[in-house]
């Protein structure tokens, strides 16, 4: 991937996307989740798998999923723990919500090519409403080796339309039957998104963050089954006139580290970005900034949490410095809401940013890009055809000799000015 960006074209309007990372540090595979829905429009319900190359994504199979079409995706990579808290074993999985289902796949590799096998499906979500169950999120968690789990079963956490955030046991091995273990708790409004926090494989913590359209974020324990913690942005509003009273979470994630939290909020005309500074049982915000005048759906974070990347209802891709929350770029990526976000590592092991939209366009942006004064400059003030590849500044080449350019120039108009001052 030596261009700056690339805008392309999916195989099927887009509803969601996820990253499966490659364990032995080489490039990721990207999963994007879409299609025509049960509408008989000739456009077949898939999971395309893909990785970056030198102009993009570069597809390599895809998945049919028949008459369903998956809007929502995650991917996860179950542990298994030997008696000295070692990693013993580590397999890939897929969930898929389907309207109010769940799907999880497991994902084997034959050489390139990634292979999806239905390992259990399952009513995840149980609204009563008049658009009916709809499961929009889940997260896999891994239970230390102290709780006892068997090796057969991986750990669940989803959420959806009915506001409940439950905990399923599935099968690993066959197609089967699933159980709820426990229902979490409940928020008052649907859950868009859930976050696990990372710990390592002696850390006797799993710890899921939901976030809702009730307006707040909460941190569960999964291995105590309960509520550690909620946080709501109506006391900030009451406190600054500029934050409306009624908002909505849309998304919301932990730091690698977890000592940091970072959410969206939107209400009628604005969205809000907070960073929270999170303790064992306790957030607490530590600033929030206005980002847009319409809704945001989407946010991710790299894996260093250096950047924030916020997907807008407008079809704008923000970038952000998840120090500050200092705008990066800003750039209109799609024609309608972007409905999937994900940063990957490409096939020179260097990160980038994919968005994908039901406009069934794929924008992809290196992150050493979002570092680049001139890309920022660039990318946010010059049509989209000069920083795409083939463009005037889709060449890392270019772009080096421009920033020369200009700095020696930069140099003589300072000794000019300083000659021409002391005459």
């Amino acid at each position: 991937m030596e261009k700056m960006t690339s805008v392309q074209r999916s195989k099927v309007p887009s509803f969601d996307v996820a990253v499966l990372h490659d364990r032995d540090g080489g490039s990721d595979t990207v999963l994007i989740a879409g299609g025509g829905g049960k509408m008989k429009s000739g456009v077949l319900n898939s999971i395309q798998v893909a990785r970056g190359g030198q102009n993009g994504l570069e597809y390599e199979t895809s998945h049919d999923t028949g008459v369903d079409l998956c809007n929502s995706l995650s991917s996860g990579i179950c542990k298994r723990f030997d008696v000295h808290g070692e990693i013993e074993v580590q397999e890939e999985f897929v969930a898929c919500g389907f309207s109010g289902e769940c799907g999880v796949f497991r994902a084997t590799r034959d050489g390139h090519k990634l292979c999806l096998t239905v390992v259990s499906r399952f009513q995840a979500d149980f609204f009563d409403g008049p658009d009916g169950p709809d499961m929009k999120c889940s997260c896999f968690v891994d239970h230390p080796a102290a709780t006892g789990q068997r090796d057969d079963v991986m750990h669940l956490v989803t959420g959806g339309e009915d506001g409940a955030i439950r905990l399923w046991e599935c099968s690993k091995r066959a197609r089967g039957d699933s159980t709820v273990n426990w229902v979490l708790g409940k928020h008052k409004g649907p859950i868009m998104t859930l976050d696990v926090q990372s710990s390592s494989s002696g850390d006797s913590r799993r710890r899921v963050m939901s976030a809702s359209k009730d307006g707040s974020i909460a941190v569960w324990d999964v291995v105590k089954k309960s509520r550690v913690c909620q946080f709501s942005l109506t006391g900030a509003a009451a406190a600054d006139a500029s934050i409306p009273t009624h908002v909505e979470c849309r998304s919301a994630l932990f730091s690698p580290d977890g000592s940091s939290i970072f959410a969206i909020f939107s209400g009628k005309q604005s969205t809000f970005i907070a960073k929270f500074d999170s303790s064992e049982d306790e957030i607490r915000l530590a600033v929030v900034r206005k980002i847009a005048k319409v809704a945001s759906t989407r946010m991710v974070a790299n894996s260093t949490a250096e950047f924030i990347a916020v997907g807008i209802a407008s079809g704008e891709v923000a970038v952000f410095r998840a120090d500050s929350l200092s705008l990066v770029s800003k750039r209109q990526c799609h024609d309608f809401t972007i409905t999937g976000l994900s940063f990957f590592r490409s096939t020179d092991c260097e990160e980038a940013l994919v968005s994908v939209s039901v406009d069934s366009k794929v924008a992809v942006t290196r992150l050493d890009d979002l570092r680049s004064v001139v890309f920022q400059y660039a990318f946010r003030y010059l049509p989209l055809s000069y920083v795409s590849p083939g463009g005037v500044l889709g060449s890392r080449y270019i772009r080096g000799h421009l920033v020369m350019m200009l700095f020696f120039q930069m140099t003589l108009l300072i000794l000019w000015t300083y000659l021409k001052g002391l005459k």
